[in-house]
């Protein structure tokens, strides 16, 4: 989402967005086919909040691999 990530970097104007990372969560499996945003989709129940499962999990790009363990913040 161009707009979204735009917010979020603080670009063409916008304050840079603070996400918190929480302190409770669960675990996931990653399964083939799966992206950061399908994750935030199906267990968060909105996929513009994959920069949450991002940041819980310390990841320095949104490149995951199938058997990859993540934590999932809680709802």
């Amino acid at each position: 989402d161009y707009p979204q990530i735009m917010k979020y970097n603080g670009l063409n104007g916008f304050k840079k967005q603070e996400i918190s990372v929480p302190t409770t969560y669960t675990t996931y499996t990653v399964v083939k086919g799966d992206s950061l945003w399908s994750i935030a989709q199906k267990l968060l129940g909105d996929g513009t909040k994959w920069q949450q499962i991002q940041n819980i999990n310390s990841l320095s790009s949104t490149i995951i691999y199938p058997n990859q363990t993540l934590k999932i913040p809680k709802k």
